[in-house]
């Protein structure tokens, strides 16, 4: 009787074992456990942009007990407007598919945005008790109904997230080895609801948010008042341009929607004007759904989120952005940051500098990837070809000993504005410092105003 007892015991015993296997197989199989966090301190908040009044949600990560949180506006001076110290902190877990899902974190602190804090970048410095730092990089549209004026800035916020890989898993690279798109690709999908540390707004040598802060922080030296939208706001709302007259795309806008491409063509048509302070830009179609997902097909295949083409804009949906912009990335490698040659000094761009044909201009930058001394043209870079306006004309070429320099172009669109490029990811470090350049720059977005009015 004991023996037959201990064999039932035995056996239902190696049934509930197996039971709790077979279960942990299939929650394996399906990502369905939580990844301890072993980072010491991360976040994200629960949208990229805000108006005033609205409540921001912080999703904090802390490995202490305690933290302490400081927001501050970036632009030409950082503003520190809130502060809050001794916050308590909690280990957040996430899944598997994080990166594609979003972390799904427990909101630890939130706020609402004052009637006072001004259109532009903020960032939200997390920091414990033993001097560990993180950011929460977002931006702040103003007043509802005030998000208009002369000039717009573009923040590249989907190439923010295309270059982040928490939780494994970026545009650029798949942890996942059961991918059907393969390593080579990266995931096709990505959430933006997940911390990202390379919104850092301090890393200035980037070619993310960091760096786009070299062109803002040169339009409020300069005197030239802007609103800063995101990639999702101009995605959401096809009217959002219709209260400006220039449209600056800045640093690296790499990944865009179809509504964010109709957009710019609608705002050229009826009058606006573009400086692509950018490179490689407008150069691989996304998707964007409302569960703050993006996704882009470097395979070429279908979107998953729905149905359309994907890949490339100018080859697979055969709308080239060099038809617009006037230059185009070519994927002519890594171009060492170098000065741009002169080749038209007489064109109304040059107007003050005292330039001729074959000087070099953009020198130095304040992007100094690679040991380089920053020159303007430079990371990865844009030139003309077959599609470009038979009007374009162009004005200067990088001098890069590797890789295609980029080449600066001007053209005057149909709809009455006009189209200046500079097609180097590098151009914006070079313009924080550089004189040419800023006189330059200037004479575009005078010539601009004044064709508006």
């Amino acid at each position: 009787m004991k023996k037959k007892l201990i064999s039932i015991i035995l056996i239902t015993l190696l049934i509930i074992n197996g039971a709790i296997i077979i279960t942990y197989i299939q929650k394996v199989k399906k990502g369905d456990y939580l990844i301890t966090n072993n980072h010491l301190i991360e976040g994200y908040s629960d949208k990229i942009s805000y108006y005033n009044g609205d409540k921001v949600e912080l999703k904090v990560h802390c490995r202490q007990p305690s933290y302490s949180i400081e927001v501050s506006r970036y632009g030409k001076e950082q503003v520190v407007v809130m502060q809050e110290k001794n916050l308590p902190g909690i280990r957040q877990d996430f899944y598997p598919n994080a990166s594609e899902a979003g972390a799904k974190w427990k909101t630890t602190y939130s706020f609402t945005i004052p009637d006072n804090w001004d259109n532009g970048m903020y960032a939200a410095k997390l920091s414990d008790n033993k001097g560990n730092i993180s950011y929460i990089t977002f931006i702040v549209n103003g007043k509802q109904g005030e998000l208009k004026g002369d000039i717009a800035v573009l923040a590249s916020t989907n190439t923010w997230q295309a270059y982040n890989d928490w939780g494994g898993v970026s545009f650029y690279n798949n942890a996942s080895e059961d991918s059907d798109e393969g390593k080579s690709f990266g995931s096709g999908i990505v959430s933006m609801q997940r911390p990202n540390h390379y919104a850092d707004p301090t890393l200035g040598s980037s070619h993310l948010a960091g760096a786009e802060l070299h062109v803002l922080s040169w339009m409020e030296a300069n005197g030239y008042p802007y609103k800063l939208i995101s990639d999702s706001d101009f995605h959401k709302d096809s009217h959002i341009l219709d209260p400006f007259k220039i449209l600056i795309i800045n640093t690296h806008n790499e990944y865009w929607t179809e509504n964010m491409y109709n957009s710019l063509e609608k705002f050229l048509n009826r009058g606006g004007s573009v400086l692509y302070l950018s490179g490689n830009g407008l150069f691989w179609k996304a998707v964007l759904n409302d569960n703050d997902q993006i996704e882009v097909r470097k395979d070429f295949k279908n979107h998953i989120l729905d149905g359309t083409q994907g890949g490339y804009w100018a080859k697979e949906l055969q709308r080239p952005e060099s038809a617009v912009l006037g230059v185009r990335f070519q994927n002519s490698d890594f171009s060492i940051p170098s000065p741009y040659k002169v080749l038209k000094a007489d064109h109304w761009i040059y107007q003050g500098t005292g330039l001729k044909n074959g000087d070099l201009i953009g020198k130095t930058g304040l992007t100094k990837v690679r040991n380089s001394s920053g020159g303007a043209s430079g990371w990865e870079t844009d030139q003309m070809d077959k599609n470009s306006p038979k009007n374009t004309v162009l004005l200067a070429r990088g001098a890069n000993p590797k890789g295609k320099g980029a080449e600066m172009t001007y053209y005057d669109h149909p709809g009455g504005g006009g189209v200046f490029s500079v097609g180097s990811i590098t151009f914006g470090g070079s313009l924080a410092v550089d004189k040419d350049l800023s006189i330059m720059v200037n004479n575009v977005l005078k010539h601009f105003l004044a064709k508006s009015e």
